[in-house]
């Protein structure tokens, strides 16, 4: 008895089509899974971005509140007078605000734009006397504004300020935003 079929052990043509068909469904349901996920790690990448520069923001601010002296008299030598602070030497600028080596740290200080430090999509809207500054990260581009307010809380030293930092960034839909917020203490 001979054997009638004569199979070489290779795919026919419709085997081929069916299976690439059923994995171009498979990668077209999974797609979206993808780019919904990379759009996810970017976002977070800068929301992680812009906490790192609002309490690095913080930090000077606490350093300088605590250590400077008041800002009046660091202006009045440094800056021939200039009332909204110093950059090396210079007055204060909205574009060398980061650069300073003397943020404007005092509530009565005001150098700002609300319209950018509140844009659409941002958070609720707050009344910043410092901003918009500026700032890049990482090859991105961040605004920092932020708002300096003599203490009312119960039970902190005189003296004290709240201080409320927004980092602002472009998103494809708008603006993303975070906020960071702390009490500043004297050094008294």
């Amino acid at each position: 008895m001979t054997s009638c079929t004569n199979r070489s052990g290779g795919f026919t043509l419709i085997e081929v089509l069916t299976s690439m068909a059923v994995l171009s469904i498979g990668l077209l349901v999974t797609l979206p899974l993808v780019t919904n996920a990379l759009n996810r790690t970017v976002h977070g990448k800068k929301t992680t971005a812009a906490q790192y520069i609002g309490n690095t923001i913080l930090d000077r601010l606490r350093f300088e509140v605590r250590f400077d002296p008041p800002p009046r008299a660091v202006q009045t030598v440094a800056c021939g007078g200039v009332t909204t602070g110093c950059t090396n030497g210079g007055p204060f600028t909205l574009e060398t605000g980061w650069e300073s080596e003397h943020l404007p740290h005092s509530p009565s200080d005001s150098l700002v734009d609300q319209d950018a430090c509140n844009p659409p999509g941002a958070g609720a809207n707050l009344a910043f006397n410092i901003g918009p500054i500026p700032v890049r990260l990482e090859g991105n581009s961040y605004t920092v504004c932020y708002m300096l307010t003599n203490s009312a809380a119960p039970g902190v030293l005189p003296n004290s300020v709240d201080a409320t930092v927004r980092v602002i960034w472009p998103t494809p839909v708008g603006f993303g935003a975070r906020t960071t917020s702390s009490v500043l203490l004297p050094f008294n």
